[in-house]
């Protein structure tokens, strides 16, 4: 064999050399890269799940808080200020009615600032995992909307705006007032919105 023949043939074969290894890298590196995004988006994920359970956290708080049956004279006097009242004005045993809405106003402002932060998580998710990224934290919000109505109801019972019988103060106050109601309905709601929401969430803090 004539010796160009020979060199042509190491040329050749050197150069098959270099394509396939630049196809295998070629290749090695499309998998690597879908591999890393796949990891992003389940890094990503993971962190959208955690911020969504961590704002359901923070809004149940919130509620339960706004729910504390016991109101001290500070509380009640940092809420009148608040509302606009004078402090020298400020009475409530005689004047229960507006102390009171000073404090259930305040608290509530509470929970509405922790679901607006939960609305935004809701959101995104809702971008990435569909309507059931909202539909599973709605019984939660019903709950607070209950405890909103029946507290507006009894900030107008107690400024003698409303009257109600027993049996509708004795329902109020179950929702308003943590421990009003032995067997615990309300609070069960709570829980079990919240289990709802752990319960769909958990598997994607799992990637």
């Amino acid at each position: 064999m004539e010796w160009g023949t020979i060199e042509h043939i190491v040329t050749l074969a050197r150069e098959v050399v270099l394509i396939s290894v630049a196809v295998i890298g070629a290749i090695v590196g499309i998998l690597g890269l879908r591999t890393w995004r796949r990891q992003l988006k389940g890094q990503s994920e993971y962190e959208l799940a955690r911020r969504y359970l961590r704002a359901i956290y923070d809004y149940r708080d919130a509620l339960n808080s706004a729910r504390n049956s016991f109101i001290s004279t500070g509380e009640m006097l940092a809420a009148w200020i608040e509302a606009g009242y004078e402090e020298k004005e400020f009475s409530p045993l005689d004047d229960s009615g507006r102390s009171d809405g000073a404090v259930y106003t305040r608290r509530w402002k509470d929970v509405v600032a922790a679901f607006t932060k939960l609305h935004v998580e809701v959101i995104e998710a809702e971008v990435l995992w569909g309507k059931k990224a909202h539909e599973c934290y709605m019984p939660l919000d019903t709950c607070a909307r209950q405890y909103y109505s029946a507290m507006q109801q009894y900030v107008h019972y107690k400024a003698g705006r409303r009257k109600y019988d027993n049996d509708k103060i004795f329902k109020i106050e179950s929702i308003i007032w943590s421990g009003a109601d032995e067997e615990g309905v309300y609070e069960k709601s709570i829980e079990d919105a919240v289990a709802a929401v752990e319960a769909w969430l958990k598997p994607k803090l799992k990637q």
